[in-house]
C-alpha cells in the first residue's frame, strides 16, 4: 500500500469533512510547488438583485463565489487567495495543521454562506467576501498535535 501524502490525506479530509453542497477541487501545481484547494459556495437569488461579479459578469439566479487555499513550498508565494499556508517541502506537513485547515475552511464556508446570502438580500451591502480567522486556525493546530508528518507528494 502507498503511503499516504499531503494530496491524498487532503483529498480524504476534504470528502469527509466538507458538506456535498461545497463544490472543490485539489490542484497540484508540482512546477510552483503549491498546492490548490479550490472551492465554491452557491446561494439562490431569490430576490432578483443584479449582482455584478468582479469580471463585470451579472448574475442570475444562483450566486457563485470561488475562491483557493494555497500551500505553498515553494519561493513563488500568490497573493490573491483566501488564505495561504507555507512549507517546507522536505519537512512536508503534519497532519493535525491540514486536519485544523480543513476544520476552518468548514467554517469560512459555512459563514461564508450565511453572509453571501446576507449580501444577496440585502441593497445596502456593496461587496463581498470570505475571512479567515488565523487565530482560530492557529488554536485548532496546537489542539491537535497527533498525528504523523504527511510528505509532498512525489511523480
Amino acid at each position: 500500500m502507498k503511503k499516504e501524502n499531503i494530496l491524498t490525506y487532503l483529498e480524504k479530509k476534504l470528502t469527509e469533512i466538507l458538506p456535498e453542497r461545497y463544490d472543490w477541487a485539489l490542484d497540484w501545481q508540482a512546477k510552483k510547488h503549491w498546492i490548490a484547494i479550490y472551492f465554491r459556495i452557491f446561494v439562490e437569488n431569490k430576490m432578483g438583485q443584479e449582482i455584478i461579479d468582479e469580471e463585470g459578469v451579472v448574475a442570475s439566479e444562483i450566486i457563485e463565489f470561488e475562491d483557493v487555499i494555497y500551500l505553498c513550498a515553494g519561493k513563488e508565494i500568490p497573493t490573491d487567495a483566501l488564505y495561504v499556508y507555507t512549507f517546507d517541502r522536505k519537512k512536508g506537513i503534519a497532519q493535525g495543521v491540514l486536519d485544523a485547515l480543513v476544520n476552518q475552511l468548514l467554517i469560512s464556508l459555512e459563514d461564508g454562506e450565511s453572509d453571501l446570502l446576507d449580501f444577496v438580500t440585502d441593497e445596502t451591502m456593496t461587496e463581498f467576501e470570505l475571512h479567515w480567522d488565523e487565530k482560530a486556525f492557529q488554536e485548532q493546530i496546537k489542539e491537535n498535535q497527533t498525528g504523523e508528518i504527511l510528505s509532498y507528494p512525489k511523480f
